[in-house]
């Protein structure tokens, strides 16, 4: 499979991931209370230092925490989302690179 056919991919999965990161982190800094009470999540390549454990890796509850917001966030957005126009837009963003993700995935798996 050459990287040609595997760049949508590649772009997608990281469009998606940056784009959600984004998110957290403006939730983390704008939004402490929305963030806490959404059980401290973590981004894929950003973790904030709340969300870790002695070892410096990510706490499993903010892993868990980052799972259920990147699932629901496709879905619902939340209030404070809705009225900041900036994080409004990352998720629209990440709900359309998400969906070129399923594209170019259903593409390669089509095509062989």
């Amino acid at each position: 499979m050459t990287l040609i056919r595997l760049s949508p991919l590649i772009v997608s999965l990281a469009g998606l991931l940056v784009s959600f990161d984004l998110v957290v982190r403006k939730q983390h800094d704008d939004y402490l209370d929305s963030w806490r009470s959404d059980g401290e999540p973590h981004g894929f390549f950003w973790i904030p230092r709340e969300s870790r454990n002695r070892l410096g890796l990510p706490r499993l509850s903010s892993t868990g925490a980052r799972n259920k917001c990147a699932w629901r966030w496709l879905f619902m957005t939340a209030d404070w989302a809705r009225a900041d126009v900036g994080v409004h837009r990352m998720l629209i963003a990440y709900r359309v690179f998400m969906l070129l993700w399923i594209l170019a995935i259903a593409s390669l798996t089509l095509t062989g």
